[in-house]
């Protein structure tokens, strides 16, 4: 077997201590990626997501987590049309229903 020794490069010693801290702090963004996050339902149409990526809605005198900009602009229609008890009725009904 023929092995191209012009391919192989031999890090310079002042950049041995740099690589290394580039290739640990890539490790540890790999490695936060990969852990596993609380996930959490979304008071709109409860699909599961991540805690850390909800949207806040605040909706009938208080905070919900809510998936995406759409769950967030229905549930501020509904607000602004004076649907919010009607709305929590037919969650209620949802809840009952869907066990």
């Amino acid at each position: 077997m023929f092995v191209n020794m012009r391919k192989f490069q031999i890090i310079p010693p002042h950049l041995e201590s740099s690589m290394a801290f580039a290739f640990s702090t890539l490790v540890n963004a790999i490695s936060a990626t990969l852990q596993p996050q609380e996930k959490i339902l979304c008071f709109h149409c409860n699909d599961k997501m991540r805690k850390k990526n909800a949207l806040i809605a605040s909706f009938n005198g208080a905070s919900h987590p809510v998936c995406c900009h759409g769950c967030l602009a229905v549930l501020n229609t509904i607000v602004s049309n004076g649907l919010t008890e009607q709305y929590l009725q037919a969650k209620a009904n949802e809840a009952v229903v869907t066990l």
